[in-house]
């Protein structure tokens, strides 16, 4: 129990890393089904709901007041650019690609993180980081320019407009956690920060929707009881239990560690695209994920 107590950020960031792998299964099918702009409009608000439930079972709403107008407007933005804008590129990888090599890019959010720490903050950066960023680069370059090979049962490849998906939506999750942790600090939780950056993210991308006309059609997209299944058991393992949890690693461990622990998501992929979509992973592609790992992890060891 002591270690429980002790490690618990480290073990909710790795359990955000499981449930990311989870859900980036049924996220895949889904958007393949609905459309990544369906998915993404209508998992914000199975999230919200279920964000909302829980809070209502256990915190309950006094912290509402307690935010200033400034917190408010940081989280929403925060919530934004990560779960609007950052989720949306990666569901359209997640359709043209996969979830495994679209995690294995995404895997990368560590490496983007200590970048703009870099540009945005001033951090400087010494010999084995900038070692790491390159081993981490080289490992998803690996992975990702491996050629498909015909009769391999692979469906899904690297393609380049996949891979600049998938790095936008790094980018975007990397500014946004930083954003995140930023505001929250010691004094919102992580379940109410959740809540508050899922709520903007909705009203936003849902504005966009109404002012498109696309209101209408993204509810017929759940056409089907497989479409709800689908879109709802990732949007639980992801955008709200998943993320709560992931909150909780960044706010209670360090972020580097943290990030390095939720890096490991393709790696619970891997084990999951070969039981579910039948996909052959190489050798190479195994190889380079964990060498994508190890230069994660040169970030933070030295």
């Amino acid at each position: 129990m002591d270690f429980f107590y002790e490690h618990y950020g480290e073990l909710a960031a790795l359990m955000a890393a499981a449930m990311w792998g989870s859900a980036s299964i049924f996220f895949t099918l889904s958007s393949r089904e609905v459309g990544a702009g369906n998915l993404n409009r209508l998992r914000l608000v199975f999230a919200v709901i279920i964000l909302g439930g829980i809070i209502s079972a256990t915190v309950g709403w006094s912290w509402v007041g307690q935010i200033t107008r400034d917190e408010y407007l940081l989280l929403g933005l925060s919530g934004v650019i990560g779960l609007a804008f950052g989720d949306r590129f990666y569901f359209s990888a997640l359709k043209e690609m996969g979830p495994r090599l679209s995690t294995q890019v995404f895997a990368l959010n560590p490496v983007t993180s200590t970048f703009f720490a870099w540009i945005f903050l001033g951090e400087t950066l010494g010999f084995w980081a900038l070692f790491g960023i390159a081993v981490a680069i080289s490992g998803v370059i690996l992975v990702t320019s491996e050629r498909r090979q015909k009769g391999s049962g692979n469906s899904n490849h690297a393609t380049t407009r996949g891979v600049v998906f998938a790095l936008v939506a790094t980018a975007c999750h990397s500014g946004a956690f930083v954003l995140a942790k930023h505001v929250m600090a010691d004094k919102i939780d992580s379940l109410t920060g959740s809540f508050v950056r899922m709520v903007a993210a909705m009203v936003v991308v849902w504005i966009v929707a109404a002012l498109s006309g696309k209101v209408s059609s993204t509810f017929r997209s759940l056409s089907t009881p497989r479409r709800w299944k689908l879109v709802l058991a990732g949007s639980v393992l992801g955008p709200s239990i998943g993320v709560w949890v992931a909150l909780i690693g960044i706010t209670h461990a360090p972020v580097g560690i943290a990030s390095t622990l939720m890096a490991l998501t393709p790696l619970f992929v891997i084990p999951l695209v070969v039981v579910t979509q039948n996909e052959t992973v190489s050798r190479r592609a195994i190889l380079g994920s964990l060498i994508a790992f190890g230069g994660v992890v040169l970030l933070f060891v030295t």
